[in-house]
């Protein structure tokens, strides 16, 4: 069968199987080609057909009927890799039915301007479909990585234990930086507009750090990393957080909120072994993920783009 052109440019694109893994749960759970108990269990992702390209296809099918631009062109290179591939069936781990949410109609930019970290506008008592997650972390799984290395590791948590014991530790720790003169309440106190803003954003900070172990679905992106040189780490977080942010602005496409925070790394080490995690992997972020309330969201203020640009040399603005 002939293969078009993008999915020719996919197909060469080496991929390390090693760092296509998806861990639910906890790290130890890896039945590759033995079984697959169920869609929590830590799974080998493969460009798969079935029920989940039937979604994408509604999904492409919806953008069409409206006119707008597919964000997500690979959906159509998986559609040609699942026909032109059948052997990579036996890597497909089983799916749950879930209900088609069409994709909101974003352009690039708007997908981009209007991904917000969401805190106190999570559904909290609503699931989250793990194969949509999934289809987000595939998403993700296309981001840049220095050498092409793909060192990274997802840990996506849903049982509801695990839930609330990181929400747990996540409570403590928004407690001590609540107090902290970093905590976003507190800054720029000099300035009226803007900290009116900060206050907003700290009242919604304390709200997620009281509901965390609420939220369905956590998702804590992981890199390799044996040891954390004292010089720039630039090119280790670089291999991974451009991935985390690919994972939200997938799911804002599909009609989950999510949020970026960090402040459950002051208990990383209770929390890696709560999960698991090897003691040579670190943890990036940690992002709860959930369908939001309300319509949708709008750009943030942000300072004027004078205010930080420097064109040739720092001194130039």
């Amino acid at each position: 069968m002939q293969i078009g052109m993008a999915t020719s440019a996919f197909l060469n694109r080496p991929v390390e199987p090693e760092a296509v893994r998806i861990a639910g749960n906890s790290w130890q759970r890896q039945p590759v080609e033995k079984q697959f108990p169920g869609g929590n269990d830590h799974i080998m992702t493969r460009i798969g057909a079935g029920k989940r390209e039937r979604h994408h296809r509604v999904q492409v099918s919806v953008r069409a009927e409206r006119g707008k631009h597919d964000l997500h062109g690979c959906h159509a290179v998986r559609r040609e890799l699942a026909e032109a591939h059948a052997p990579f069936d036996r890597f497909k781990a089983p799916v749950q039915d879930h209900e088609v949410m069409p994709t909101p109609p974003l352009t690039p930019d708007e997908l981009l301007t209007t991904t917000r970290s969401v805190r106190k506008r999570l559904e909290l008592t609503r699931p989250v479909p793990i194969d949509l997650v999934r289809e987000c972390l595939e998403v993700a799984l296309q981001a840049p990585s220095g050498s092409n290395r793909q060192a990274w590791q997802w840990v996506v948590i849903t049982e509801e234990s695990l839930r609330k014991t990181i929400g747990d530790y996540y409570r403590q720790a928004i407690a001590s930086y609540l107090t902290s003169s970093g905590s976003a309440a507190g800054l720029f106190a000099d300035d009226p507009e803007r900290s009116a803003v900060q206050k907003r954003v700290g009242d919604s900070v304390a709200y997620l750090g009281e509901y965390m172990g609420d939220v369905p679905v956590l998702v804590i992106p992981c890199i390799r990393a044996p040891r954390l040189g004292a010089g720039s780490q630039a090119g280790l977080w670089g291999s991974l957080l451009p991935a985390a942010w690919s994972y939200m602005l997938a799911a804002r496409a599909r009609g989950l909120g999510t949020a970026w925070t960090t402040l459950h790394l002051r208990y990383e080490k209770e929390i890696a072994e709560l999960l698991g995690i090897p003691a040579d992997i670190r943890q990036g972020v940690l992002i709860p993920t959930a369908y939001y309330t309300g319509d949708t969201f709008k750009p943030a203020s942000r300072q004027p783009l004078d205010n930080v640009l420097h064109i040739n040399s720092w001194a130039r603005r």
